[in-house]
């Protein structure tokens, strides 16, 4: 919701929305007018391709202001949180600097920003275009065998009781990603910045293992995500095979002449994709969850209570101030 809330992020993605929409229902449309008339004898050859064509054209223009769309909100919304996170980080206290460790501040404004600005946008067209994607697919099986819909509703309720429980883990683990990042990048500035005296007392060999060792902490919670990600994957591949089998079953069954051959034809393609769609969607939309996360980092330090305004206007000096160089302390206190 953060990310949303930049810049009209909301309106971008309701224009892609619909947008992505029109082209599915396009794409729909196609695959229908040439199931029902490519055996039609009142329909000529040069008008079955024509009018395919022009229904082909109007999709991609839609397909064209989505991609469009996404790529606008990626830059308004990383503008956006790019300048409030420099303005928190340059208006913080000291203190904020002596208690808060350089690899943290460098993970965010370098790895977590970058995810901001090329992975959160492309994983928002991607979930949303895969999801879309599945359940047009599923629209499509249950137009022509409705009775598809007694395996594929309790379906996709047990996915998306998987899909919680997979990322319940999962958040958190590219979270510790995240934190164990920011040990490895200050450990690394520490090293460069200390090169000499490290060579000094000889301690390489200490300073390389333990280099090795956040690197192996660093890459454990990704091996993990990617560990669940397959767990989750199989159960959906799973899933989609059994209601492929189910409506293809279903298909076999149906009286002579209840629809064309083009028509089942086209419903059992449909239901042959299922699978990879049903689990693009999933997977999608968990990548788009973990990516989110750069998103909660970055605005973690976008709300740091920030020093004494520049310009205090009931405490302004004098257009000549100084006027003697007097230094006066005032409640020292050095530990």
């Amino acid at each position: 919701m953060v990310y949303l809330r930049q810049n009209k992020g909301f309106l971008y993605l309701s224009f892609c929305i619909i947008s992505q929409m029109i082209f599915i229902a396009g794409q729909i449309s196609q695959n229908a007018w040439m199931a029902a008339n490519v055996q039609n004898p009142h329909v000529t050859t040069l008008k079955l391709i024509s009018v395919y064509i022009i229904i082909g054209v109007c999709s991609m223009l839609f397909l064209l202001s989505r991609s469009l769309s996404v790529v606008v909100l990626g830059i308004q919304t990383s503008r956006s949180l790019f300048s409030q996170l420099l303005n928190s980080l340059f208006r913080a206290p000291m203190s904020f600097f002596d208690s808060t460790p350089l690899g943290r501040v460098l993970s965010r404004v370098s790895s977590d920003l970058s995810i901001v600005d090329l992975d959160v946008p492309f994983a928002f067209l991607f979930s949303l275009g895969a999801s879309l994607n599945a359940y047009s697919n599923l629209v499509v099986l249950a137009v022509v065998t409705w009775q598809v819909l007694f395996v594929s509703i309790p379906m996709i309720v047990l996915a998306i009781r998987l899909q919680r429980y997979y990322l319940a883990s999962a958040k958190e683990l590219m979270r510790i990603n995240g934190t164990t990042k920011s040990a490895l990048a200050n450990h690394l500035g520490e090293s460069i910045s200390g090169a000499i005296t490290i060579r000094a007392f000889e301690e390489q060999d200490r300073f390389f293992a333990t280099n090795l060792d956040l690197v192996d902490k660093n890459a454990s919670p990704y091996f993990y995500n990617f560990a669940a990600t397959e767990w989750l994957i199989l159960r959906l591949e799973i899933m989609s095979a059994a209601v492929l089998s189910f409506s293809a079953f279903v298909m076999a069954l149906l009286p002579r002449g209840t629809f064309s051959p083009g028509f089942v034809g086209m419903a059992l393609s449909y239901g042959l994709t299922l699978n990879t769609s049903f689990v693009s969607c999933i997977q999608n939309q968990c990548n788009l969850a973990n990516k989110i996360i750069s998103v909660e980092r970055v605005s973690q330090y976008m709300g740091i209570q920030s020093e004494a305004a520049e310009v205090v206007e009931e405490n302004r000096p004098l257009p000549d101030w100084p006027q003697d160089g007097n230094l006066e302390l005032r409640d020292l206190k050095i530990r």
